[in-house]
């Protein structure tokens, strides 16, 4: 796919240079550079592409790839491809983005003497074409049977419980048996699973201590009722029942969580404390008591409801549930915290019965509503600032492209 970008620059200069409508001579003299320099780029490309057809190992990826990459994502996602399929992928990108730089240099070279319009359309073809290949060979690498086999062990999780943390980071693609406990946790909506899962590489310094403190009390705040684990848990108040299963890369052990707590709730003992490490600690603590204990970052300013009839008892009620949509009918007789245990996050906004209104921080990672008495309808949506911000750019691009061709069109009939 980073190849494509060849494709999409020649169309993108094509198009600027007749919008400007610079003088023959010096876009033909442009064009002549342009096509010297893909031809260059084609043909460097397609030989390191061939190199590492023929002459496996010739060209280290590690080297090209990995070299002073010191991110842990990409290092353990790398890890888990095999040499061979490092050097395929290599070999096939190399020999198509020389095919495209080749092709664009032909296309640079008819540009002057053939009609705009139908080298743009033959640019948009070799876009499309360039893409399509690359979608078909990625859907090729990606091994069939590991997502289209249902895992054995889905029987034995009770989605009722809440969600499903699989804390077992070498999952295997070439593995025979299909498991929970072998499938990549980002992977398990696929089987209508919802995942848990906290990285240990985020940036974020709240996901990266939360993931080193989880615990089974962290588990149930954070409406986890299943685990899979390939150790024993330790020991605790209350033992959590779980039962043993193995798989190609040995035993692992699926555990119900207990005490899971809803995904909203209502709270009202209220704790301050804005420090990461400072609010772990308080949850693990006797202090912090489920389905009573919120700890929030800064003081809750309560919103009243609209009026609450006096017999109505409290209720918590998710209404809609969708990927950038949750909606919550509460009903309050006195002033509370709603608690979604769901990932706080700047990109989401919040109305309360139409009017805007402050997410909280609740327990590190959730997201919390400040309620006063009387009935409530809020919705929360993912808007983050840096799509709304794209789609003015997007916005005034289209205009700037809108108005350039309509002057160029103007002097043309002139």
């Amino acid at each position: 796919l980073m190849f494509t970008s060849l494709s999409i620059a020649v169309l993108a200069g094509l198009g600027l240079d007749h919008l400007i409508g610079e003088p023959a001579d010096t876009v033909s003299r442009t064009w002549k550079r342009s096509a010297v320099a893909l031809g260059v780029t084609g043909v460097v490309l397609l030989t390191a592409g061939l190199v590492s057809r023929f002459s496996p190992g010739s060209l280290d990826p590690n080297w090209l790839f990995g070299r002073g990459n010191h991110d842990e994502v990409f290092v353990r996602e790398w890890q888990n491809v095999s040499e061979t399929a490092r050097n395929a992928a290599m070999s096939w990108a190399a020999i198509l983005g020389g095919s495209s730089a080749l092709l664009g240099g032909a296309l640079c070279l008819v540009a002057t003497t053939t009609d705009s319009r139908r080298v743009g359309m033959l640019c948009v073809l070799l876009v499309t074409i360039d893409l399509g290949l690359a979608a078909t060979r990625l859907l090729n690498f990606a091994p069939g049977d590991f997502y289209r086999t249902r895992p054995v062990t889905l029987d034995l999780v009770n989605r009722d419980r809440g969600r499903v943390a699989a804390t077992v980071p070498d999952y295997a693609y070439d593995a025979h048996a299909r498991t929970l406990a072998l499938l990549p946790d980002n992977s398990a909506g696929l089987f209508d699973v919802e995942a848990f899962s906290i990285n240990p590489g985020a940036r974020s310094d709240w996901l990266r201590r939360t993931s080193a403190a989880v615990s089974p009390k962290l588990h149930a705040l954070f409406h986890v009722g299943t685990l899979i684990i390939r150790r024993e848990l330790p020991a605790v108040s209350d033992p959590i029942p779980g039962i043993r299963r193995s798989d190609e890369l040995g035993e692992y052990g699926i555990y119900n969580v207990p005490d899971v707590q809803p995904r909203a709730s209502l709270c009202r003992d209220i704790l301050l404390v804005t420090r990461p490490q400072a609010v772990l600690d308080t949850i693990a603590s006797p202090r912090f008591i489920l389905g009573e204990t919120v700890i929030l970052d800064r003081p809750p300013h309560h919103l009243p409801g609209t009026v609450n009839k006096s017999d109505v008892e409290e209720s918590v009620r998710i209404v809609t549930d969708r990927a950038q949509t949750v909606e919550i009918e509460a009903s309050l007789v006195r002033d509370g915290i709603l608690v979604l245990a769901d990932l706080f996050h700047d990109g989401w906004r919040a109305t309360d019965n139409g009017q805007p209104v402050t997410i909280l921080r609740a327990n590190g990672l959730c997201r919390g509503i400040a309620l006063g008495p009387g009935l409530h309808r809020i919705r929360f949506e993912y808007r983050p600032r840096s799509f709304e911000q794209g789609l003015w750019v997007s916005a005034a691009t289209m205009i700037v492209l809108l108005v350039c061709g309509l002057v160029s069109w103007r002097r043309g009939r002139r």
